[in-house]
């Protein structure tokens, strides 16, 4: 068994072990879930971590990383609505959605563009799409300007990112799981940086083995 799966299966066996304690623990939901608790922290520090692994420690340090690095150092920050709560400053509203994490660019994708400039549904779909279309050419037109290239280590930011992308979904409630919107965005939000922390390790000794070759 290869490292890097070994690491796929401890992503799982952490998202099903938080799962698990969801739902044998009802009790406990309120304690560990809310603002400020301690899976929130444990994002914070998983998305930290793993930020100062790909920009402090990876060596040579590619634009991949550098870029990777710099997504989970936001992560970590959106974890703690950027300090607010901390250093008691007042995030800023748009259209009546506060904005003190990337969550709420969705919920304001979500509400603005129908309550404030009046979109019809399919408009409004159009305008997800157009937007999400943007997103994904400027993510591929960055891929190939800097040469980046597709790893087997890839896999593990490709799943902590589906992780975080279906996390927004669900507390945007764009899937309608409104009952289980909280629970589920901390339980989907740590396992993605877990799986981010696992990711930057690996690249970190993946970095020092090719220097070793070297």
């Amino acid at each position: 068994m290869t490292r890097l799966i070994r690491h796929h299966i401890a992503l799982a066996v952490f998202f099903l072990s938080l799962v698990i304690a969801w739902a044998v623990f009802p009790a406990w939901r309120g304690f560990w879930m809310n603002e400020d608790q301690w899976i929130e922290w444990a994002s914070f520090l998983f998305f930290g971590a793993a930020a100062f692994v790909l920009l402090l420690r990876v060596t040579p340090r590619t634009t991949k990383d550098i870029a990777v690095g710099a997504l989970c150092l936001l992560a970590a920050l959106d974890e703690i609505s950027f300090g607010e709560r901390i250093f008691g400053f007042v995030a800023p509203s748009v259209g009546g959605v506060k904005i003190d994490g990337a969550h709420d660019l969705i919920e304001f994708l979500r509400i603005v563009p129908k309550e404030v400039f009046g979109l019809g549904k399919g408009a409004h779909l159009a305008l997800l799409l157009v937007l999400v279309g943007l997103a994904l050419w400027g993510m591929v037109r960055m891929a190939r300007r800097f040469s980046w290239r597709w790893d087997a280590e890839d896999s593990l930011g490709v799943v902590a990112c589906l992780a975080v992308a279906v996390a927004m979904m669900i507390d945007a409630h764009v899937l309608g799981f409104k009952h289980l919107a909280v629970e589920m965005e901390e339980i989907l939000e740590t396992s993605a940086g877990f799986g981010m922390f696992l990711y930057a390790r690996y690249r970190a000794g993946r970095a020092a083995l090719d220097r070793v070759e070297a």
